[in-house]
């Protein structure tokens, strides 16, 4: 429910996603308060085995819709393409590893150093870079999505490809290549393309939970791992929550993240740790605020609810809308109604979240709070 406090009548808000892909422009349209805009979902083709999205509003709109899926509706929608993405693929690593525990959890220590302590699955996608090992050979030792952004492994390919509009976008571990001409013949010498020239544009990229943000109201919350034990089977779950916020043009406009990660793993019969998926559920509230320089402000209460069967949750959540989900991490622009400016940048605060799965006797939750 949105509060609004000494506000002009028709006073006006931004929003719009900007995607972390790509050089995408940051689109802003100034939208009065209470206009709500319905896109159209258009049609999603595969073509060479990537997901084409004809333009940035379907890509938008199905990757909204992707990521509240639980794991059952997400694999018949890629099944009706025919498409397998790199979250079906990371899915099949971790049942085939929880399989893989099971059938040796009654072994002895000395036999199980007989025997290979992974699935040939993990070692395939281990070694063609799909996943990356984390703490290898100690008793922390995970493993995670290589590429630098997890969240569009719903729509990338096993080789990091999706395309929009007339661009094909790969997402490496460290790099985002654009082929900016629609040209798939170009997809064979990618690879070995570490610099930009004509019509392909390369950009290195840091991974997601490396990058620091800046802003006077930034804040930030990692609960670490909350494990029930130590032994085989035991459970632990983690969760992240970041937000940030910047003015820019003078206070004309400003560009707002809001970030959350949950992930679920369980001790190995091998030792180390692997991704479990498991009933999770995922819950937020807080309190948005924006300034205009007439003194004047704009007051939100918003909710988030998520509940499903996860492993390794990504989202961007923004803050003036309940349930409203974009890839991680994406900004959200909001411009002040002319001629007035922004005075402050947006403050979100009040913030409670958690999330709870199984394990221990009354099962695992952790929280993250920002007064």
């Amino acid at each position: 429910m949105k509060i609004f406090k000494n506000l002009y009548p028709i006073a006006i808000l931004l929003f719009a996603v900007v995607l972390l892909i790509g050089g995408c422009k940051k689109d802003t349209t100034e939208l009065n308060k209470n206009n709500i805009i319905q896109n159209e979902t258009n049609n999603v083709t595969l073509k060479h085995g990537i997901l084409n999205f004809s333009d940035r509003t379907t890509f938008e709109k199905n990757y909204s819709e992707l990521i509240m899926m639980s794991k059952e509706q997400a694999d018949e929608w890629e099944k009706k393409l025919g498409f397998v993405s790199q979250r079906y693929i990371f899915n099949q690593i971790v049942d085939a590893e929880n399989a893989w525990n099971d059938k040796y959890q009654n072994y002895s220590q000395e036999e199980l150093k007989k025997i290979s302590p992974h699935s040939e699955l993990y070692y395939k996608y281990v070694n063609n870079g799909l996943i990356k090992v984390f703490d290898e050979g100690t008793e922390n030792e995970s493993y995670n999505y290589s590429v630098f952004n997890p969240s569009y492994t719903y729509v990338l390919n096993e080789q990091g490809f999706v395309t929009i509009g007339d661009s094909i976008y790969q997402l490496t571990a460290d790099k985002l290549k654009i082929i900016t001409d629609d040209d798939f013949d170009k997809i064979k010498n990618i690879a070995e393309i570490n610099s930009s020239n004509n019509n392909i544009i390369v950009e290195n990229k840091q991974n997601i939970m490396t990058q620091i943000s800046r802003g006077e109201w930034d804040w930030g919350g990692n609960t670490g791992w909350i494990a029930s034990g130590s032994s085989v089977g035991s459970k632990r779950i983690c969760m992240s929550v970041a937000f940030s916020s910047n003015l820019y043009s003078t206070g004309k406009g400003c560009s707002v993240t809001y970030n959350v990660n949950v992930q679920c793993e369980q001790r190995k019969t091998f030792g180390g740790w692997t991704k479990v998926t498991t009933y999770t559920a995922i819950n937020g509230n807080w309190n948005a605020r924006l300034w205009l320089s007439d003194y004047s402000s704009v007051s939100y209460q918003q909710t988030f609810s998520y509940a499903n069967s996860i492993n390794n949750f990504w989202s961007s959540i923004r803050p003036t809308a309940s349930n409203s989900v974009a890839p991680y991490p994406s900004s959200f622009l909001y411009t002040a109604p002319s001629p007035l400016t922004f005075w402050y940048e947006m403050d979100v605060y009040n913030a409670h979240w958690s999330a709870s799965r199984d394990g221990g006797p009354s099962g695992l939750t952790v929280y993250v709070n920002h007064i």
